[in-house]
This record gives C-alpha cells, structure tokens and sequence, in this order.
C-alpha cells in the first residue's frame, strides 16, 4: 500500500520554541529530542510525550547545529553567536563555552570514539578541536586553517592556493 494520499497522524507534536525551529537531533536512546532555534534557546524534550525536560539558556544567536555525543551524556550546540556550547543531556546544565570562532559557527560534531572531542566548522573557514568538558579559555582548540594562503581567517577574498594549515595551542586536544 502507498502513503501517498494517505493521511499520517505525528505521534507527538512538540510546540515552544519562540521563533522558527533551525534543528532537532535524537539522543542516542531515542527517549530525547533536543531542539535548536531562532529563539537562541536548545531545548531538551521527552520524545514520547513531548514534554520539555530543559532549557538551555546562553547563546545570543541563533542554534545552526546539534550533536549528542557518543556516551548520550553531552549535547554540543553550534551558533551564529560565533561560539559552540555544551551542555549535560540529564540536567541542561552547561558543561562548556568554546570561544574562538571569528564568524558563525555552521556545525558541531562530536567523534564518535573519543566521546569528549567536539569539532566544529565555520563561516571563519576554520575547523576546530575543542575539549567538550572544558571551557576553552582553560583548554584551548586545535585550529585547522582552511582559509587560502594569504587570507584572512573570516576574510573573504579571492587569491592564494588552497592548503590547509593546523596551528595547535600549547595544552590543546590532541
């Protein structure tokens, strides 16, 4: 049988975000939702009843991304703030703020291996590196350039050859 032309019901709606949804992510258990929005809030709901369960508040832009890391005990979020957050699945309570970024910060990965390594990219043309439990200012980045050889990071321009260069902070992860 097709679905098309059929009539499919939501098993559960979700409402209150303040302005337009950007992204939604499962927790790796499937019991959570967590939202992204215009309203600069992520939002952590239970995916069976669509209660929310926690606001996270902190960011001044607007969530581009979402990750849930491997162990399902962090999310990282990504935003046009310029700058990525995590924050504990169980309690909304932040775990990081990783400074950096020099221009929107477009997505946010975390590695599916090392549970507390988050990558980020960006409008800056930068890769980051960041520790997810430790604020940035305590454990910096490691940055890999993306920018073309006589560009500045976040510049735009045309010109120069494409290489990429990795400038890693003294106590960065490696």
């Amino acid at each position: 049988p097709s679905l098309l032309g059929s009539r499919v019901n939501p098993l559960t709606t979700v409402k209150g975000h303040r302005a337009a949804l950007y992204c939604v992510i499962f927790d790796k258990t499937g019991r959570s939702i967590v939202t992204g929005s215009d309203d600069t809030l992520v939002k952590v709901w239970c995916a069976t009843t669509g209660t929310l369960r926690h606001a996270c508040r902190g960011h001044t832009g607007e969530i581009s991304f979402l990750d849930v890391n491997a162990t399902n005990e962090l999310v990282a979020s990504a935003s046009f703030d310029y700058t990525v957050r995590t924050w504990f699945l169980d309690s909304g309570v932040p775990a990081a703020v990783l400074l950096g970024h020099q221009n929107i910060v477009s997505e946010v990965r975390f590695c599916p291996t090392a549970p507390r390594v988050v990558l980020s990219a960006s409008w800056d043309k930068t890769l980051r590196v960041w520790d997810a439990y430790a604020d940035s200012a305590t454990t910096p980045p490691t940055v890999l350039n993306l920018a073309p050889h006589g560009v500045e990071p976040g510049v735009g321009g045309a010109g120069g050859t494409s290489a990429a260069e990795v400038v890693t902070p003294v106590g960065a992860v490696s």
